[in-house]
């Protein structure tokens, strides 16, 4: 790489990083219709570009950096689509928890959290709990958030759930609707070796993209009475964690339960 084209690959990293590819493709598009061009002063700059002055230095320094405007209009439509496609590839997470005192606004709880996963799930839900319990109203968290996974498959969504015991299965057809298909529930059968080995993940995922991790089990104390904390994560480690269950079941290491 020449110093010329390591000058401009510099400024347009600098300015992917300031503006995002989103305002870079802008830029290109801008100069990809002739209303700007290297020697473009910083009134031309500000009127086409709508932006404050503040903003300015980086683009005028990448227009100086280039030897020809579509030199300039390729590296910088090559780095804004590099960019998208990075940001594509990196999971996206945030902190969910259960508190049941005062909490800072924008917190985002662990019921909300999980509603919001199955209400967005379009093709697939995969649920896996140690403990399900519902209240005998079905009025609480756990209680709705088991009737919005059977609204869920009522609109043609398939409903997996892997559970510890039998009155988690009983919990969920106690809170499921009437008329509805039920889920496809499986289990880890005890262990010879080992009968205090159990199904403790807590785990909420939707179409290999969407998912839950917490420390919460689907019960009042769990979604409203404890301190629990969890991950919403978003992209490849929801789709790892939906393969690995799966897998189990796929291998007869989880069973249906019968």
């Amino acid at each position: 790489m020449t110093s010329d084209l390591a000058s401009l690959a510099r400024s347009v990293s600098m300015l992917l990083r300031a503006e995002g590819p989103e305002r870079a493709n802008v830029f290109a598009r801008i100069l990809e219709d002739g209303t700007l061009g290297l020697s473009s002063s910083t009134g031309a700059l500000q009127m086409r570009l709508g932006l404050p002055q503040a903003r300015l230095r980086l683009y005028r320094e990448t227009l100086a950096a280039a030897s020809s405007v579509r030199e300039l209009i390729l590296a910088v439509r090559s780095a804004a689509e590099t960019a998208t496609c990075l940001t594509l590839d990196q999971p996206v997470i945030e902190v969910a928890w259960t508190y049941p005192g005062s909490a800072k606004p924008g917190l985002r709880t662990t019921g909300g959290v999980a509603r919001e996963i199955v209400n967005a799930s379009r093709s697939s839900l995969l649920l896996v709990g140690y403990s399900v319990t519902v209240d005998p109203s079905l009025t609480g968290l756990a209680a709705q958030t088991i009737d919005a996974i059977a609204r869920a498959a009522e609109r043609g969504v398939t409903v997996t759930a892997v559970l510890h015991s039998e009155v988690n299965r009983l919990a969920v057809l106690q809170a499921w609707r009437s008329g509805v298909r039920p889920p496809a529930i499986f289990t880890w059968l005890p262990s010879a070796d080992d009968n205090k080995a159990s199904v403790h993940a807590k785990l909420l995922i939707a179409d290999r993209q969407d998912g839950l991790v917490t420390s919460a089990n689907l019960t009042y104390h769990g979604l409203e009475g404890n301190l629990e904390m969890g991950l919403h994560v978003k992209g490849r480690p929801a789709a790892e964690i939906q393969d690995r269950i799966h897998d189990l079941i796929a291998t007869g290491r989880l069973v249906p339960w019968m």
